[in-house]
C-alpha cells in the first residue's frame, strides 16, 4: 500500500518506528505495540509486571547517585482498587545499592543477577515512589 500504518526506517545511528494512528490505545493491540518496541530495544531498561491502569516512570539522578522510580494507579473507575504483586525488573548499568520507598520507607529486598535487578513493590493505592540508590 501506499499509506501504510506502521513504518521501520533508520534514523542517525538507530532505528524508528512511525505509526499513523496511536496504536498503543486501541483496544486489543497493546501487545503489538510493545512487539514492535521490542523490535527496537529486545530488552527494556524496566518493566512491570502491572495491570495496564498502572503507569511506571523511571529518573536519573546522577547527582544524587540514584534513579527516582513512580509507580501510579490510575484506574477509569474510581476509587481506585489496590494493586498488590507489582514485580519491577531493572536492566541499569549501575549497581543497585537499595531501594526505599519514598519518602521514608524501609529498605526492601531486591534481587540483582546477570544484569538484572529485581524487586517487588508494595501495595499501590494511588501513588508510590522509591529511590534505587547505586554503589
Amino acid at each position: 500500500t501506499d499509506r501504510p500504518e506502521v513504518v521501520f526506517n533508520p534514523f542517525g545511528h538507530g532505528r524508528v518506528i512511525y505509526c499513523a494512528s496511536v496504536l498503543e490505545e486501541v483496544e486489543g493491540l497493546q501487545d503489538v505495540f510493545v512487539r514492535l518496541l521490542r523490535r527496537l530495544q529486545p530488552s527494556f531498561t524496566v518493566e512491570a509486571a502491572a495491570p495496564g491502569a498502572v503507569e511506571l516512570t523511571l529518573f536519573h539522578q546522577p547527582d544524587r547517585h540514584r534513579h527516582v522510580m513512580s509507580l501510579v494507579n490510575f484506574q477509569k473507575d474510581l476509587p481506585n482498587l489496590p494493586v498488590d504483586g507489582i514485580e519491577v525488573r531493572l536492566r541499569l548499568p549501575q549497581r543497585i545499592r537499595h531501594i526505599r520507598p519514598l519518602p521514608n520507607g524501609k529498605v526492601l529486598r531486591h534481587r540483582a543477577r546477570n544484569g538484572l535487578t529485581t524487586f517487588q513493590a508494595p501495595r499501590l493505592e494511588t501513588l508510590a515512589m522509591f529511590a534505587l540508590n547505586h554503589a
